[in-house]
C-alpha cells in the first residue's frame, strides 16, 4: 500500500496511527502487520495496544515523552518493508454454527426481507472468508468483514434485552458473534456452542484482530455434541495458518 498513514499523540499518553477513514480488508491487514512489528520492535516504550478498522492506538509507558516516541515511531515504520520484515501471523478459525430453531431468531426475516430463502442465507453466509478487524463491544467481541450485502440487514429497531453467548448476529453489512450474555440489537441467525471469552484462560479471546474465520453450519444435534465437549474441555477447534 503506497498511502502512509497519519502517526500522531493519542490522548494524554498515546500514539496513533490512522490510515483512511473506510472499512477495507488491504488497509487493515497492513495495518495489523505494522502494529504488530512497532509492538515488538519497540516493546520498550509501549505498554500495550489495540487495533481497530483503519487506526491502532499504542499505549507508551509513563516514563516515555510522546513527542520523542512519535519521532522513534516514524522513524521505524519509515525503515521498515512489508516484503521483508513481515511474516504473516493469522490464523483461519472454522466455526460451527446451528442456523436451526430455537437458535435462528431473526434468519426466516432476513430472508423474506431479501426474497430468497433460509438455506440461501445460510449459504451466503458460510461461503465467506472472514476477517476479524477487531474486538470490541463486549470482551472477545470479534467486528468481521467481508459479508456478503445480499443478505445485509439493518439492525434491530429495539434491541433485545438479553442475547444468549454464542450467538451469530448481522447489523447492516456486518457480522458479529456475541461471546457472553448480552442485550443487543443485531439481528440473530444462528448460535455457535463455541466458548470465544473465557477469562481463566492465558488469552481469554479466543480471535484476534488479523485473524480470520469461516462459518460451517451443523445441525441442532451436532450443536449440543460440541456444546458437550468444550463443557468437558475434550473439543479441538479447526484451525490453520493464513498465507
Amino acid at each position: 500500500m503506497k498511502k502512509k498513514p497519519t502517526i500522531s499523540r493519542f490522548g494524554d499518553h498515546g500514539i496513533l496511527i490512522r490510515y483512511p477513514e473506510r472499512i477495507d480488508n488491504k488497509i487493515h491487514k497492513v495495518l495489523t502487520q505494522y502494529t504488530h512489528y512497532l509492538s515488538k520492535s519497540l516493546s520498550d516504550l509501549i505498554d500495550g495496544f489495540t487495533i481497530a478498522y483503519h487506526e491502532s492506538a499504542f499505549y507508551l509507558k509513563r516514563e516515555v515523552s510522546v513527542d520523542e516516541a512519535i519521532e522513534i515511531f516514524v522513524k521505524k515504520f519509515n525503515q521498515a518493508n512489508l516484503a521483508e520484515e513481515f511474516e504473516e501471523t493469522s490464523i483461519i478459525y472454522r466455526i460451527p454454527v446451528c442456523y436451526e430453531a430455537p437458535f435462528a431468531l431473526d434468519i426466516e426475516e432476513i430472508a423474506t426481507e431479501k426474497k430468497i430463502s433460509v438455506d440461501k442465507v445460510i449459504k451466503i453466509h458460510t461461503q465467506r472468508l472472514y476477517p476479524v478487524y477487531f474486538i470490541g463491544f463486549l470482551p472477545g467481541f470479534p467486528y468481521l468483514g467481508g459479508m456478503s450485502k445480499k443478505i445485509a440487514h439493518p439492525r434491530k429497531g429495539s434491541p433485545r434485552k438479553k442475547v444468549e453467548p454464542g450467538s451469530v448476529g448481522i447489523a447492516g453489512t456486518q457480522t458479529g458473534i456475541y461471546p457472553c450474555e448480552s442485550p443487543g440489537g443485531w439481528n440473530i441467525i444462528g448460535r455457535s456452542p463455541l466458548n470465544f471469552f473465557d477469562i481463566h484462560k492465558e488469552k481469554p479471546s479466543l480471535l484476534k484482530a488479523g485473524d480470520h474465520l469461516r462459518f460451517e453450519a451443523i445441525d441442532y444435534a451436532t450443536y449440543k455434541q460440541i456444546e458437550e465437549q468444550v463443557k468437558s474441555g475434550s473439543y479441538i477447534i479447526q484451525k490453520k495458518i493464513y498465507k
